[in-house]
């Protein structure tokens, strides 16, 4: 996966996207219907990456929570260790409504 952005925030944003949830349901189907805080920590950009991918992925399986490109206020602060914050619009996971791009769809 490579994600590409004009700005560090719009790329981490673009990697949550294009690397966990395009991959997965189908994001345009997605409502803005709850809000949820995003905050994550990394000793260096590629620990936070990690950290954010694996946040979105848990966002995604445990909770059961479809985003999509509803970010609002994405910040990257530090200079190692590094934290990023973000607000991220979705609503419920609904395989009928967000349909599924698993590996055998």
């Amino acid at each position: 996966m490579i994600a590409y952005g004009c700005t560090l925030e719009e790329a981490f944003k673009n990697a949550a996207l294009g690397g966990v949830a395009d991959l997965t349901y189908y994001v345009d189907r997605v409502e803005p219907r709850e809000f949820v805080e995003v905050n994550v920590e990394g000793e260096d950009l590629e620990q936070l990456l990690f950290n954010w991918i694996d946040e979105f992925i848990y966002l995604f399986d445990g909770r059961k929570f479809a985003y999509g490109d509803y970010f609002r206020e994405v910040s990257i602060e530090g200079n190692g260790p590094y934290r990023i914050r973000a607000t991220v619009g979705g609503e419920h996971f609904d395989i009928n409504k967000h349909g599924y791009r698993g590996p055998n769809s």
